[in-house]
């Protein structure tokens, strides 16, 4: 018979959410703060199916899990609208560390709101704009056209309305905001009409449709990454235009449009992406500034995964797509020993509509010696805790 996981013999996994309360639980992305500063509390989407996007009007329970208390079920402390089955609401500990405050993304039947609350008192306050990303300071927000995205990709966006610049490829008045969250205020920093000179600067791209897909502040809160892309002719596929920006919107041109994918920030400077550096699709590392670069291990790292560095920047843990066999793995890395491990294997059912996939998304915990992940492998969406305590103490850690 198949099993639906296989484990390296020195981890543990558990599942942390129900089984069998008629729910499907899911955490999302992999690069967000999903676990408290002081890593007790575990943030969880709730919804009621699985097997079909996001309509509107559907609702996520936001929910809170003690990891002290494994008996405990989940707890809600929200609702929202605006969410999708990769990214979740986009709910985060804000700033990142903290133990206290939650941010998200909501709708409230006009537009879409960001949401930073106390789930201990109930205490909120709401901004008029989304953010897709938080600087790790708890500052800044970066604000995207999520109903672009949802046109795009549907797994990324959210559903409640039509875009507003839906006909116009490069709009001179949406692109990407720059939200302070600690006034409220927002403003226009880059706008999608500067991004279509930047990066389709060729005959065949000067009209064509963009959109900012991904976008992720550094680890000193005062640059951002983002992946601009291109709406794909039917039945082809999009490029990827890679850049960094700081907070005066000025933008640093990485790559034009070429293959790059998942990507976490070491540190100001340095990026980790799965990229094509000019020999081949590779995970690297890259500066910034200098635009120099570094393959890691390309043999070990063979396939795009959701890569990023453990707290102390030792390990690289990540996860891709399913193989042949239909299983998703969960990879990591000795940066220090320069040698990687598969600590597990999971079986990934397919799926009617690609983005209502389970990735495993794995996140680290504060303590950098376990990691939790969203899997389907047990017939229902739920969210597991690995123990990697053994692995990284034999490495000499």
């Amino acid at each position: 018979m198949k099993q639906n996981a296989i484990l390296h013999p020195e981890v543990a996994v558990r599942l942390l959410t129900p089984a069998d309360d008629g729910h499907q639980y899911f955490f999302g992305y992999y690069d967000l703060p999903a676990i408290s500063g002081n890593g007790s509390l575990h943030l969880v989407n709730r919804v009621p199916f699985r097997d079909r996007l996001p309509r509107s009007g559907d609702v996520a329970d936001l929910c809170l899990l003690d990891l002290t208390r494994p008996d405990q079920a989940p707890v809600p402390f929200a609702q929202t609208n605006a969410w999708n089955f990769q990214q979740g609401a986009l709910a985060q500990w804000v700033p990142e560390g903290s133990s206290e405050q939650v941010l998200y993304n909501d709708w409230n039947g006009k537009t879409y709101e960001t949401v930073i609350c106390r789930p201990a008192t109930g205490q909120e306050r709401r901004i008029g704009k989304p953010v897709a990303t938080v600087s790790p300071d708890g500052r800044w927000g970066l604000s995207l056209n999520f109903d672009r995205i949802w046109d795009f990709r549907p797994g990324y966006g959210y559903c409640c309305q039509k875009d507003r610049w839906t006909d116009d490829p490069q709009p001179e008045e949406d692109g990407i905001w720059l939200v302070n969250l600690l006034s409220g205020d927002s403003r226009l920093l880059i706008s999608y009409a500067q991004l279509g000179m930047l990066y389709n600067d060729s005959p065949e791209l000067e009209n064509r449709k963009i959109v900012v897909n991904h976008i992720t502040f550094n680890r000193t809160s005062d640059r951002f990454l983002f992946l601009v892309r291109f709406f794909p002719e039917p039945g082809g596929h999009w490029l990827t235009g890679l850049g960094t920006a700081d907070l005066s919107g000025i933008v640093y041109k990485l790559r034009p449009y070429t293959y790059a994918s998942h990507y976490h920030w070491r540190d100001g400077r340095t990026i980790l992406i799965h990229a094509d550096p000019g020999t081949g699709k590779a995970l690297v590392e890259l500066d910034d500034l200098s635009q120099n670069t570094r393959v890691y291990d390309p043999d070990f790292f063979s396939q795009d995964i959701h890569c990023s560095y453990s707290p102390d920047r030792r390990w690289i843990v990540g996860d891709g797509y399913p193989d042949k066999d239909g299983y998703r793995a969960i990879q990591l890395y000795d940066r220090h020993s320069k040698k990687g491990l598969v600590v597990g294997r999971f079986q990934s059912p397919a799926v009617p509509v690609v983005d209502i996939r389970c990735d495993l998304h794995v996140r680290w915990h504060p303590s950098g010696r376990a990691i939790t992940f969203d899997s389907t492998h047990e017939g229902f969406r739920g969210v597991y805790f690995m123990d990697l305590g053994n692995v990284i103490d034999a490495s000499g850690h």
